[in-house]
């Protein structure tokens, strides 16, 4: 199995492709063109972490270039079908402190407002055989109402923007709530083997988690 973090340059967001043999899941794309030509024939599933727009941008481009199934925990589904929750000029405020160079970039990829609706979703919990790659996913609500964690073979945790290390989880946005987040989904972060490596929504990746929330403070 192997995993490749692709950074979307203007905003720091971490897309990943995780890939053994012809069998791909994408968590959280955005529109890069080389991922999309790469993974071309590839029988692919785009999953998303949670339903922001930092973290769903490449989502209608991608699954259209790939011909990919989607899935999602299904509390992403209302805001997803909302074009307010989608149009590109929130990442374009978004980026507004990185400067000219990422508004430009943001530019050149000529991101229309779309909405979306799911092939899978779940609720609590989902197992899931992807052709030779076995997922895990989670509901770890808190930073939004959508927001999930997936284990995908014996070692990998992406853990979105549940977990970052060493940045406090946001929970002021719309949809966030910090209760929810200390009552259930922090004991749930804690009561996982901490051995496991850890790929964030954000920043660098290949921690143990239990390094990662060691870093934390929430």
């Amino acid at each position: 199995m192997q995993i490749e973090r692709i950074p979307f340059p203007p905003i720091g967001s971490n897309m990943y492709v995780v890939t053994q043999g012809r069998d791909a899941i994408v968590l959280d794309p955005w529109p890069d063109e080389a991922t999309m030509q790469r993974l071309q024939g590839y029988h692919a599933l785009i999953v998303l972490t949670h339903e922001h727009i930092d973290h769903i941008s490449g989502l209608g481009r991608m699954q259209r270039a790939l011909s990919a199934r989607t899935l999602w925990q299904e509390n992403c589904t209302p805001w997803l079908r909302n074009p307010g929750n989608t149009t590109p000029v929130l990442l374009a405020a978004l980026s507004v402190s990185r400067g000219a160079e990422a508004r430009d970039f943001l530019r050149g990829l000529h991101l229309k407002t779309e909405t979306y609706a799911p092939d899978m979703t779940f609720g609590d919990h989902i197992a899931l055989d992807w052709g030779a790659l076995h997922l895990e996913g989670y509901a770890t609500p808190g930073h939004s109402r959508g927001s999930a964690c997936y284990r995908i073979g014996p070692d990998a945790f992406f853990s979105g923007d549940s977990l970052v290390p060493g940045f406090a989880v946001i929970t002021r946005l719309r949809g966030g709530d910090a209760a929810v987040l200390m009552d259930r989904t922090v004991p749930f972060l804690r009561a996982l083997p901490p051995e496991l490596t850890l790929y964030p929504g954000h920043g660098r990746c290949g921690m143990s988690l239990g390094k990662g929330l060691g870093s934390m403070d929430w």
